[in-house]
C-alpha cells in the first residue's frame, strides 16, 4: 500500500467522522428545541393558571371579579384596584406568551386558547371600560394586538357571548 492510498483513506475516514458528527450534533441541537419548547409551554401554562387559582380559593373575588366584567362603574375605588391588580397579572402573562410565540418559541394552539378568553372578557361592558381606561398602560404593540381582536370579535362573533358560555361570572345581583 502506499502513501497516496494510506492518504485517501484518512480522509474518507475524516469525512466519515465530520458527517457524524454533525448527525450527532444536529440531534442535540433538536432535543434541546424540543426541550426549550416545553419548558416554555410549561412555564406558561404555570404563569396564565395563576389568576384561575386565585379565584378557586376566594369565592369573593369571583364575584368581585363578576362584577367588574358587568359593570366597572358599580366597584369601588378600592374594589377597581383590585380587580385592575387582577387584570395586570392576567395581561402581563398574555404578553409574555404573545411575544414568545411570536418568536417561534411557544406554539400557536397553547397560546390562542389563552387570548381567545382574554379577549371575551375584555369584550364585556366592564372589560371595555377598564380596557379604555387602563389599555394605553400596557405594550403599545400588544394592546393594538388586543383591540383589534376585540373589534373584529365584536363585529363577527366567533363564540356566544361571555355571558351565555361562562355565566358564572355574572351575579344575579351584579
Amino acid at each position: 500500500m502506499n502513501w497516496n492510498a494510506v492518504g485517501a483513506i484518512g480522509e474518507v475516514v475524516g469525512a466519515l467522522a465530520v458527517v457524524v458528527t454533525l448527525a450527532y450534533f444536529a440531534t442535540q441541537v433538536r432535543q434541546l428545541t424540543r426541550r426549550s419548547q416545553q419548558d416554555a409551554i410549561t412555564a406558561f401554562e404555570e404563569r396564565m393558571t395563576r389568576v384561575p387559582r386565585m379565584f378557586v380559593v376566594d369565592e369573593a373575588l369571583v364575584r368581585l371579579w363578576g362584577k367588574g366584567l358587568t359593570n366597572w362603574g358599580s366597584l369601588t375605588k378600592d374594589e377597581q384596584a383590585r380587580v385592575h391588580l387582577i387584570w395586570i397579572e392576567l395581561l402581563n402573562q398574555l404578553y409574555t406568551g404573545y411575544m414568545l410565540r411570536n418568536r417561534g418559541e411557544l406554539p400557536e394552539d397553547v397560546y390562542l386558547p389563552w387570548e381567545i378568553a382574554i379577549v371575551a372578557q375584555l369584550n364585556t361592558e366592564g372589560g371595555k371600560e377598564w380596557g379604555r381606561m387602563a389599555g394605553s398602560g400596557l405594550h403599545p404593540d400588544f394592546w393594538a394586538h388586543l383591540r383589534t381582536r376585540i373589534e373584529s370579535e365584536a363585529a363577527a362573533p366567533s363564540l356566544r357571548p361571555l355571558r351565555e358560555r361562562e355565566p358564572w361570572w355574572f351575579a344575579d345581583d351584579a
